[in-house]
């Protein structure tokens, strides 16, 4: 709709303003010109997408449970101060309501899906569950994306051995 509104004033408005700038305003060079124009607006677009920073959050509970969503709020406040242009993502182990054991398996199954191709920038583990998954599975789904985690509870650095 912006774009046909752009083109409509281009072709009704600004037809004296395209003669300065390109000389004789042929509706077809003007047309061939206004094509060249939105398709470098594209490309800047999705190249500065392509450079966006890109984050995951792996909450161990789930979207609800008042104390990690203080604790993802935090983690993601203080993200986007640091890096406005950073697109968090939000994962959820919902490990109170079932048993993570169980359904670690299917949680990296869907992580692989859903994330296969993107780049990740830095891994955030929220809670015991979520860094012990990070630190399992780093290797394969995360390798040498630095991960910082929070909300540990008896931490010792045991639990990062093997890691950086």
């Amino acid at each position: 709709m912006i774009l046909a509104k752009a083109y409509s004033a281009m072709n009704a408005a600004n037809w004296p303003l395209l003669r300065i700038l390109c000389g004789k305003a042929e509706p077809c060079r003007m047309n061939r010109l206004f094509a060249c124009l939105m398709l470098l607006l594209a490309l800047s677009a999705s190249a500065e997408a392509a450079n966006a920073r890109e984050e995951l959050v792996i909450n161990s509970y789930h979207k609800g449970y008042p104390w990690s969503d203080q604790e993802t709020q935090g983690v993601c406040d203080d993200l986007a101060a640091d890096l406005p242009d950073c697109r968090i993502n939000l994962e959820y182990m919902d490990s109170r309501r079932q048993n993570p054991k169980a359904g670690e398996e299917e949680f990296r199954n869907s992580l692989q899906k859903k994330y296969r191709g993107r780049a990740f920038s830095l891994i955030v583990a929220e809670d015991n569950q979520a860094l012990d998954f990070v630190v399992k599975n780093r290797d394969n789904l995360f390798p040498e994306i630095p991960v910082v985690f929070c909300g540990i509870n008896g931490f010792k650095p045991e639990m990062l051995a093997g890691h950086e």
